[in-house]
């Protein structure tokens, strides 16, 4: 398959468009001091948000506030980085569950 060449307009334009991205995604979690507190919020539906809906199992803006840090996260670290945070956290979480069971067996 033949890749047609950027150019240099096209690059910095998907480049702006995700500087734009990440400082709004900024903003949001600077403005929203207690995230918890949005997920009893219900979305407001509209053709844009539709379209999402099915995408995300739950219909909060909690939800939609963890999936744009999310994103936030791949753009800024790579995919990469983000799988490989997420291996540590399953083997913290599996060490730590391993850590209380022998706990509740030496009582």
């Amino acid at each position: 398959m033949m890749q047609l060449p950027e150019s240099p307009n096209q690059k910095n334009n998907l480049f702006n468009a995700m500087n734009r991205f990440i400082g709004a995604v900024n903003n949001m979690d600077q403005t929203v001091m207690v995230p918890s507190l949005l997920r009893d919020v219900p979305v407001d539906e509209d053709s844009e948000m539709s379209s999402l809906k099915s995408d995300v199992d739950e219909g909060d803006m909690y939800s939609y506030y963890q999936l744009l840090k999310s994103i936030r996260r791949d753009i800024e670290w790579g995919v990469r980085c983000a799988a490989a945070d997420e291996r540590r956290k399953e083997n913290h979480l599996l060490v730590w569950g391993s850590h209380s069971q022998v706990k509740n067996t030496d009582s």
